[in-house]
């Protein structure tokens, strides 16, 4: 039987988010294929968290993958400022439709957080220290 407590340890969503947009590369984990050929898009934040982010995509068809088709790993280049980009590794866990009374044309992806090595966990905690 489960417990309170551990429904609210199983919400992703436990970190506050910000509200923040942040110019993003999104690529395609493909383990089979070199790197530098994984497909990728431009999108943007919608908000950050210490354990995941939204993005707005164009499109949720990355080469001949439909993101909201299957389990997928995203490669994210976040921008935080002009100088400073950070690369972390994200499992996808939503894809949809903006809402009619967001602004702009696009997909919404949810991200949770697998992987980001220690000096850009460091900037990115930083950064979103910065936003309080």
């Amino acid at each position: 039987m489960f417990s309170a407590w551990d429904i609210i340890n199983s919400n992703r969503r436990i970190a506050p988010r910000h509200k923040v947009r942040l110019p993003a590369s999104v690529s395609l984990v493909e383990k089979e294929t070199d790197e530098s050929l994984w497909p990728s898009i431009l999108a943007y934040t919608r908000d950050v968290s210490l354990a995941g982010l939204a993005l707005v995509v164009p499109t949720t068809r990355m080469g001949c993958h439909e993101l909201s088709e299957g389990d997928h790993l995203l490669k994210i280049i976040l921008a935080i400022s002009h100088d400073v980009s950070i690369h972390l590794t994200a499992r996808l866990m939503h894809c949809g439709v903006l809402s009619e009374d967001e602004a702009g044309a696009g997909y919404l992806i949810g991200a949770k957080i697998e992987e980001l090595n220690a000096e850009d966990r460091i900037l990115f905690d930083e950064f979103l220290g910065s936003l309080h």
